[in-house]
């Protein structure tokens, strides 16, 4: 993955389901830390925006 950070290119991963979670992820906030803060994506594609929104939004508040 730093592979790709180091040339700029931009990790969105495309389609990431609340419903069809990974075995490594207990529930979709999981799955989204997972994503955003281990595997460091800049974005995502999903059919669960607002879950997605509501992750972010609690992430940018903890930062703060």
């Amino acid at each position: 993955m730093r592979l790709f950070k180091d040339t700029d290119f931009k990790i969105h991963p495309h389609t990431v389901r609340g419903d069809e979670l990974l075995a490594c992820a207990s529930d979709f906030d999981h799955f989204l830390n997972i994503l955003f803060n281990q595997l460091d994506i800049d974005g995502i594609f999903t059919d669960f925006p607002d879950l997605a929104v509501k992750f972010l939004k609690k992430q940018n508040s903890l930062l703060r």
